[in-house]
């Protein structure tokens, strides 16, 4: 990439790796979140599926995913950026050896 090995391009990274991973789990977790309720409704795993793709479209995979992803980014970006400062603490005491 243009940008070096700094903290803005650890946000950036960060930030991306925390949308990626809200939008490939919303879907998932909307399933897990429905088939535990009290009253569910379903018969099982391929019948909540269904249903909420009948009834609600590809949409309906996606409730909550804002929030989702506000907190992914949020705990992948103080994470990763932490983790990266660290890592370069240790590596410049390693090299003052």
């Amino acid at each position: 990439t243009p940008m070096k090995d700094s903290v803005p391009l650890h946000i950036l990274a960060s930030f991306m790796a925390g949308v990626i991973t809200g939008v490939a789990s919303n879907p998932m977790d909307v399933i897990k979140t429905r088939l535990m309720q009290k009253d569910a409704k379903y018969a099982g795993l391929l019948d909540c599926i269904a249903s909420t793709a009948r009834n609600e479209g590809l949409a309906g995979f996606y409730k909550g995913c804002a929030t989702t992803i506000a907190r992914q980014c949020t705990y992948t970006m103080g994470t990763f950026v932490v983790m990266e400062q660290i890592t370069r603490v240790f590596q410049a005491l390693d090299k003052n050896r």
